[in-house]
């Protein structure tokens, strides 16, 4: 496209000016004067806020898997903490899910707009699962450690870190693949995970845990943490970025 017809486009297409400007500036101002909603609210107040908006089948989720383990310490005999480890997965999809659902219902683009930009909405789904499933996951290693008295420590890596694996993958799913694709191979990968524990717990094919030891597992579960964490970084990141940039 040549310059000449860049200018004729700019003519013909010209903004007209402006009408009322000065008095709508002067009326939004004094709206947030008067509204201290329109004035600003604290992080933790904008966490309240979105909170209903938390899908209700999230919610039921946690505290079906919480309600999972405690069956499973009962009626699993020693195998509580595999049972519990085939469960977590699916928490992290949940939260994945719930944090993308703008991404995923071609909603970004939109909220990049919006008076709390979808950097902020995200950011504050990201917390606000990770404050909740981290409840249900501190439940659960509480309930299998009473139950069964293998080790606070080993329980814990075991239950988590399924979970963190999990959460790794679907957050690297959901930044590659745009729109309702991402949640079912999120969907498959989670399962897959699931199955892998089940499947470890049933045979006891405990050869990485045998082989590692307690340090080594210690090391790969914080090694686990920093990669979850840098992808949820990466993933607030992209969600300032238009979809076609």
């Amino acid at each position: 496209m040549d310059r000449r017809f860049r200018e004729e486009l700019k003519q013909i297409y010209q903004a007209p000016d402006p009408v009322g400007k000065d008095a709508f500036l002067q009326e939004l101002e004094q709206k947030a004067q008067r509204s201290p909603e329109m004035s600003g609210i604290s992080f933790l107040g904008f966490l309240g806020y979105q909170v209903p908006y938390i899908s209700i089948w999230n919610w039921l989720l946690g505290a079906s898997v919480f309600v999972l383990t405690l069956l499973s310490i009962r009626y699993a005999d020693g195998k509580a903490v595999w049972a519990a480890a085939s469960f977590v997965p699916f928490l992290a999809l949940a939260a994945v899910s719930e944090s993308g659902r703008s991404m995923q219902y071609g909603m970004d683009e939109l909220e990049l707009s919006a008076r709390y930009c979808l950097k902020t909405v995200v950011t504050a789904k990201i917390f606000i699962m990770g404050i909740s499933n981290l409840i249900v996951l501190l439940a659960c290693i509480l309930a299998v450690e009473a139950g069964n008295r293998t080790g606070i420590i080993l329980n814990g890596i075991t239950i988590m870190f399924p979970y963190l694996v999990t959460a790794f993958l679907n957050l690297w799913i959901v930044r590659k693949i745009h729109g309702k694709e991402s949640i079912y191979v999120c969907l498959g990968v989670s399962a897959i995970v699931s199955g892998a524990n089940v499947i470890n717990g049933v045979m006891e094919w405990f050869v990485l845990y045998d082989y590692l030891g307690t340090a080594g597992m210690l090391v790969l579960f914080l090694a686990a943490v920093l990669l979850t964490g840098r992808e949820c970084i990466k993933f607030m990141r992209q969600s300032e970025e238009y979809v076609w940039n």
